[in-house]
């Protein structure tokens, strides 16, 4: 009976340890919760996101490439006693070719396989002028082909031999209206697209300098000769192989150190602006992509005119969006060659300076595009636990429950078994502890707060029998009226 007796007394003694008795009940003991509200991603300050403009590239040599590797021909003039008829030509290169032209060139005229004349180059009124005495037999029937090498280029050009037939005496050509024979079409761009583009420098960011050039490409070759640039116009002459080709255009800034392409391509066949009507050129970063993007319709209740969006790699800004119409924006996302990074995209809600992100979700691809216009890309921001909704409570005790509270109680906010926000205490004019706080809600979900209260003095926990419903931007009690709260043990 005496052992009995003596375990009696233990567990007595362990039960007063862990519990304390208030009126007649005995209550648990419990340690410092110490609540901190679910941590959350609201920010201070609006960002101040801005792409890298700055550049490496050093002034490019953007020039056409019309090396030939043709042998230089020895002609000479036929024997004039087998060929006694003539005619006479004064032929002109075309401007194109008359830029590559040298004192050392050399033209000749054939009829099939045979020279029948070699021409002269004479300076006529600072013409270069080539006149030609083409001999024939009296019964010749053939086509003059005539035939042109540049020593600069290496190239032999032919001209179209249909076009000019034998005739006896006939004069091919004056020296006040020379004629231009089509060698052009037996070179290494027969075709040809005259341009007048203008481009927008300040919708990159950009001003122009001195060293500024623009350049018109093809397969990524220059290929183009610039006959005039002012007030950002540019006329060009692109040379093409084939009709097929599409041409597409660089811009270089010598202030930024670096190439912008545009987006638009042109075809060859017909002209490509007028100066009175320039074609317009968009310009972004020479090795870029674009995103159409949009905000998840989740959090289409919060979105405004003042969000931003911003594109990340590696963690460094390398776009910021454009906004388009509701929701959906548009980032021209730079990068570098060979980049095989993904791309990370932020979203910043002005309305509850809350920030969202959507991580390394798409690859980087040079000259391609993720989503459309019509068709915008939804950033998969994260959302779930996130509580960017706000509002305020304040609360007090009733006068008995008040005498028994210190300086070390806590009281918090759950939704669940989150902590949505701590109160901090204060004391009224009138003597009255009050606990303030911001309470933290989701933007879809309906959901319901309970209050929990820890007494430091007596490290008991009490919490609200009840609940009420989270409203975003709303006060529940002020320090004027605070709610009071109604607390029972938490057994």
């Amino acid at each position: 009976m005496k052992y009995l007796n003596r375990i009696g007394l233990i567990l007595a003694a362990l039960l007063t340890v862990q519990c304390t008795e208030e009126g007649d009940k005995l209550y648990p003991i419990v340690e410092n919760p110490g609540w901190t509200a679910v941590a959350e991603d609201f920010v201070t300050e609006v960002p101040d996101w801005k792409a890298d403009a700055a550049g490496t590239a050093s002034a490019p040599e953007w020039i056409l490439d019309m090396q030939g590797n043709d042998t230089m021909p020895v002609w000479s003039d036929p024997d004039k006693s087998i060929f006694p008829t003539s005619m006479t030509a004064v032929v002109r290169l075309t401007p194109f070719l008359e830029r590559y032209a040298t004192e050392n060139d050399v033209m000749a005229a054939f009829i099939g396989d045979e020279c029948r004349g070699v021409a002269s180059r004479i300076e006529v009124d600072g013409k270069s002028l080539y006149f030609v005495l083409i001999k024939a037999a009296d019964d010749e029937a053939g086509n003059v082909e005539f035939r042109y090498y540049n020593t600069h280029t290496n190239m032999l050009y032919r001209s179209v031999a249909e076009e000019v037939p034998y005739e006896i005496n006939k004069v091919y050509g004056t020296p006040d209206a020379p004629e231009y024979p089509d060698f052009e079409q037996s070179g290494r761009y027969p075709h040809v697209l005259d341009a007048v583009v203008s481009v927008d420098l300040a919708q990159v960011g950009l001003k122009p300098a001195e060293n500024d050039m623009l350049m018109a490409f093809v397969d990524g070759a220059p290929r183009a000769i610039v006959h005039n640039a002012a007030n950002q116009v540019y006329t060009l002459e692109v040379r093409t192989r084939s009709t097929d080709e599409k041409v597409t255009f660089k811009y270089y800034s010598a202030a930024a150190n670096a190439v912008y392409r545009a987006v638009e391509v042109a075809s060859v066949g017909k002209a490509y602006g007028t100066m009175e009507a320039p074609q317009a050129l968009t310009l972004v970063p020479e090795v870029s992509m674009a995103a159409y993007v949009e905000v998840p319709e989740i959090l289409a209740s919060i979105a405004t005119s003042d969000d931003k969006v911003a594109a990340f790699i590696d963690g460094i800004c390398c776009g910021v969006g454009e906004l388009l119409e509701d929701r959906t924006y548009k980032i021209i996302i730079k990068g570098h060659e060979g980049q095989e990074s993904k791309l990370t995209f932020m979203y910043y809600n002005a309305r509850c300076k809350y920030m969202y992100t959507a991580a390394e979700c798409v690859d980087f691809g040079n000259g391609t595009e993720v989503g459309s216009v019509a068709d915008p890309y939804t950033m998969p921001l994260a959302v779930e636990g996130k509580h960017p909704l706000k509002m305020t409570a304040t609360f007090c005790m009733d006068a008995d429950f008040a005498r028994g509270t210190a300086e070390g109680d806590l009281v918090a906010a759950f939704v669940g078994d989150e902590c949505r926000g701590v109160a901090t205490s204060l004391v009224t004019a009138d003597g009255t502890r009050v606990y303030c706080m911001e309470i933290n809600g989701s933007v879809s979900a309906d959901e319901r707060v309970k209050i929990k209260y820890y007494s430091a003095r007596k490290s008991y926990l009490y919490e609200t029998e009840g609940t009420f419903r989270f409203t975003a931007d709303t006060a529940y009690g002020t320090e004027e009226a605070p709610k009071q709260l109604v607390l029972v043990h938490v057994m």
